[in-house]
């Protein structure tokens, strides 16, 4: 009987620590765009994703976050381990095989980020097409005195770091995105559109969400001097999309699995039956 009330009392242990731990995000990237990972540029931004207050068990989102060191050429085992893949201004083309990766990454339900420099980027433009025809290319606005006004019905604009409905954001000349089939405007200057989105299931039943930035410093809002002041409203849009992925993408890697609490019961009672009926059989 003794034993039997040890291993009640370690599976309620379980069960509680499993139902207050939450498995981690990853996100990845890959060292044709991991400029993201080492470039001061985004060194706020890696501080935020990494604040337990904001993302960790007890902040604004439950889960903590990892990164994982950037891959080589994009495979579906490099994106199998990762819950969001983060494309950064890539420095070279992609291959077709990576394209249909990063496909099939978004059409399994979770996320891709693409963030272009100012005057459009060919990878990303090449990404696009495959997905839905979009495209990104062309330079609109002048540096640091543009406002882009947000519009359209982006779950990003109204998250848990924040409301954009209705304001205004601030940043830098971007590449202009000519939108495909399943993509909608999230923020334009003038008539032209600057970020866009593919919402979840906008490509498929359960795909993943895809947003595309036409210049790094939509996303980068912690740009460290430069003569560009930061914009709050630019920490509001990054943080909500990574809160987004983070709550509709579960974590792929096996280290990190973490049962269900219900699950852990089960087995445990599983395992106590078993105990019960080997005391009696002997």
């Amino acid at each position: 009987m003794r034993v039997i009330r040890q291993l009640v009392f370690t599976l309620l242990a379980v069960a509680i620590g499993a139902s207050a731990s939450a498995a981690p995000f990853v996100v990845g990237t890959t060292s044709n765009a991991g400029r993201w990972v080492s470039d001061s540029v985004y060194s706020s931004l890696r501080g935020a994703l990494l604040d337990p207050q904001r993302f960790g068990p007890g902040g604004v989102v439950d889960r903590p976050v990892q990164f994982a060191a950037p891959g080589g050429p994009i495979t579906g085992q490099y994106l199998a381990g990762v819950d969001t893949f983060f494309l950064n201004e890539p420095y070279e083309a992609l291959s077709t095989a990576e394209i249909d990766a990063l496909k099939a990454f978004v059409l399994s339900g979770r996320s891709l980020l693409m963030v272009s420099e100012s005057e459009g980027n060919a990878a990303i433009d090449a990404v696009l097409q495959a997905l839905d025809g979009s495209s990104i290319g062309g330079f609109h606005g002048t540096t640091g005195s543009d406002v882009y006004a947000l519009g359209g019905s982006s779950a990003l604009l109204a998250g848990p770091f924040g409301n954009l409905a209705g304001q205004a954001l601030g940043g830098s000349p971007g590449a202009g995105i000519t939108l495909g089939s399943r993509s909608t405007a999230v923020a334009t200057y003038g008539s032209h559109v600057l970020v866009s989105e593919m919402a979840p299931g906008a490509l498929a039943p359960n795909s993943g969400r895809v947003l595309v930035l036409g210049d790094v410093l939509f996303m980068n809002y912690f740009w460290p001097g430069g003569g560009i002041a930061p914009d709050p409203d630019n920490a509001i849009l990054a943080l909500n999309y990574f809160a987004a992925a983070a709550n509709t993408s579960p974590s792929t890697d096996p280290g990190h699995d973490v049962p269900e609490p219900v699950t852990v019961l089960l087995l445990g009672v599983a395992g106590l039956a078993a105990a019960r009926r080997a005391r009696h059989a002997r």
